[in-house]
């Protein structure tokens, strides 16, 4: 349901929505135990953040920053490489590369 709600939402590229999109994706990696995703996304979505001059509103602020806390220590020392990897990277290739990972989850409509 998250990767047809993505779909069919004009995201607004380049916007909050944008953000709050990676974020979204952002946790539900670290449910899935993909820190290193996890903490791409986060990178795309800080660099975003920064791009923007976007405050992210409680509560969403604290609970983005408590699971990227749980990603980086879960990573180990991967952890600054896929988060810095994730803020070089562009918030409109990282969000096509979210929607096409949820697409793989099990329970999505696409997945084998």
């Amino acid at each position: 349901y998250l990767r047809k709600g993505l779909e069919s939402i004009d995201v607004g590229r380049g916007t909050a929505y944008t953000h709050s999109a990676l974020c979204l994706c952002a946790l539900t990696a670290v449910r899935c135990g993909d820190w290193r995703r996890s903490l791409r996304l986060f990178g795309a979505a800080a660099a975003l953040r920064e791009r923007i001059g976007f405050k992210t509103p409680e509560p969403d602020a604290s609970v983005n920053e408590r699971t990227l806390q749980l990603a980086r220590e879960a990573a180990g020392p991967s952890a600054d490489g896929a988060f810095a990897a994730g803020k070089a990277l562009n918030e409109n290739v990282a969000f096509d590369e979210a929607v096409a990972w949820l697409a793989t989850l099990p329970g999505s409509p696409t997945s084998t």
